[in-house]
């Protein structure tokens, strides 16, 4: 700012006869000084959105040399790095929660970055087979573990804090085993007499997955009575409401592949009842053709209790249903697409993923274990409607072409007395924006067939009905009216070619008067008794004349 000033008096400093010529000097120089100041101070004004963040918390830019410094002097604490390309949408949503967290946590562990669209960079992310952006990594003791949670700094302090915690954690007391099983849905668990006789594939596998899973050793007799635990040592993987699995040592078996297979049993079976939505786990949850339940949330202690409350729903419709998160903050607009009405995260929706149509869980009613299992229950047994997104219906809509909305779709389509043509659109299309002059001449030669009604459907902001199967757009359809089964048109896009198909399906016949305009059957015969009384009335008077 100060440069700004400074150069704008510098360039209208000049030597004024009078005050009278300062009007005429800035109109003047007004152009010519902001042209100059742009390419003065152009880097400075519009260079890097880093400039100035330098030496803040997070900000430090790594290359080759700096990367295995930093990675030799945080080898314990850990190092938190970034992947980021400068020009990246996401990187840059990413960059204030990344610097907020550094900040936070006040250098350890310590936060840095690297830029991919440097050379040096470049390699960097090839050497840790980085492919998409931004990518965070988390380096320690040599592994390097990828951040899969939610883009928020708190949830990158609380994943940072747990990085840099002990590998095994320490249990003595029944509560705090149930609280940490609350929390965690899944504890990889060793039951020992003493905890030195801790087997290396255990603290191995532990290293491993820290970032996943975590893991605890306890040596209480109390809590061992308690489970009925009797045989020592024993490494068992508690679930949330699923049964708890049991490893089957095998004593023949070489350390190293002890270490492997045990690392893979933990694996295979310690799996959350409900996960976080990501990247790697999408197609698994929702390509698979299985419904899923999604909770929308936030970083909120009202979003934890609402994801406790998935539990019992996830344990008893396991085969069944794929039960997960997603941040409600970052995806919001994902959330108001599904029909969630603005600012209700936590919100919960059922999407089912084979039919393309999705139930959003009644805002009015409280996220309750048990109100949640009725819900599911109710959406597998067809008792709930699906959630349509609808716009508002227009207060005055003269035609000839109607505005349909989602909430009006029935009513209107499903209309005994009307054969219905509809046209489903988006904004954004091409064709469908060449089709609308063919589609709104149709209309206009259809004005006076008064059992035809012509609409407008735009499926940006209005959901169609799931069963119409809708692919492609334009997709122009037909609701006869006493066959209200959807029969799409596949025909050339011209008036006279759909004229041709409505006057061929609908159920209420379309008749052309001698004229040539096209109205319903009923009303042509009404129009030619009208001509037949005017002809037979003006023909004594025509003959009278010829007569004369």
């Amino acid at each position: 700012l100060v440069k700004v000033l400074v150069g704008y008096v510098v360039v209208f400093f000049t030597p004024l006869k009078s005050a009278k010529n300062f009007t005429r000097t800035f109109i003047m120089k007004f152009p010519t000084a902001t042209i100059l100041l742009i390419f003065t101070y152009g880097v400075g004004l519009f260079g890097s959105e880093d400039q100035g963040w330098e030496d803040s918390p997070g900000n430090k830019i790594l290359d080759g040399t700096s990367m295995a410094d930093y990675l030799d002097q945080n080898n314990d604490t850990g190092l938190f790095v970034e992947f980021f390309l400068p020009w990246c949408g996401h990187s840059r949503r990413l960059r204030s929660e990344f610097r907020r967290a550094a900040a936070i946590l006040g250098g350890s562990p310590m936060f840095a970055r690297v830029d991919c669209s440097t050379a040096d960079g470049a390699n960097i992310c090839q050497q840790n087979e980085i492919t998409y952006h931004p990518t965070l990594l988390f380096f320690q003791r040599g592994q390097a573990y990828e951040y899969l949670h939610r883009a928020t700094a708190d949830e990158m302090v609380k994943y940072c804090r747990r990085m840099m915690d002990q590998d095994v954690k320490s249990v003595d007391k029944i509560i705090q085993l149930v609280d940490m099983l609350e929390k965690e849905q899944v504890v990889v668990a060793a039951f020992l007499q003493d905890a030195q006789e801790i087997g290396e594939h255990f603290l191995v596998t532990a290293r491993n997955l820290k970032d996943q899973l975590t893991f605890i050793t306890i040596t209480n007799p109390a809590i061992h009575n308690i489970l009925g635990i009797s045989s020592l040592p024993s490494y068992i993987i508690l679930r949330q409401q699923q049964d708890a699995v049991t490893w089957q040592a095998d004593e023949s078996v070489e350390p190293e592949s002890l270490i492997m297979k045990f690392g893979l049993w933990v694996s295979d079976w310690a799996v959350p009842l409900v996960e976080p939505l990501t990247q790697d786990n999408y197609y698994a949850k929702l390509g698979s053709g299985i419904p899923a339940l999604i909770l929308y949330r936030d970083d909120s202690t009202l979003s934890d209790m609402h994801q406790v409350a998935l539990y019992k729903t996830a344990a008893y419709f396991k085969e069944k249903l794929n039960v997960a998160t997603l941040d409600g903050i970052r995806y919001q607009q994902l959330a108001l697409k599904m029909g969630i009405p603005p600012r209700t995260v936590p919100a919960l929706v059922f999407v089912d993923v084979k039919n393309e149509s999705h139930y959003v869980y009644p805002s009015s009613q409280t996220l309750r274990e048990d109100l949640i299992f009725d819900f599911v229950q109710k959406v597998f047994a067809h008792e709930v409607s699906p959630t349509l997104r609808s716009a508002e219906a227009p207060m005055h809509d003269e035609g000839p072409v109607y505005t349909l909305v989602a909430k009006e779709f029935r009513g209107r389509v499903m209309d005994p007395g009307k054969d219905v043509l509809v046209n489903f659109r988006t904004r954004w299309c091409g064709f469908c924006n060449l089709l609308e002059p063919t589609y709104r001449s149709l209309a206009v030669s259809m004005a006076h067939v008064d059992t035809l009604v012509l609409y407008e459907f735009d499926v940006s902001n209005n959901d169609p009905e799931p069963y119409l199967n809708l692919t492609s757009y334009p997709t122009i359809t037909l609701f006869s009216a006493h066959n209200k089964t959807a029969l799409t048109y596949m025909g050339d896009r011209s008036v006279s070619a759909m004229t041709e198909f409505l006057q061929k399906h609908v159920s209420i016949k379309i008749e052309s008067l001698p004229d040539g305009h096209l109205v319903s059957g009923e009303h042509a015969e009404r129009v030619r008794s009208a001509i037949d009384l005017m002809k037979n009335s003006i023909s004594p008077i025509l003959h009278q004349s010829s007569s004369s």
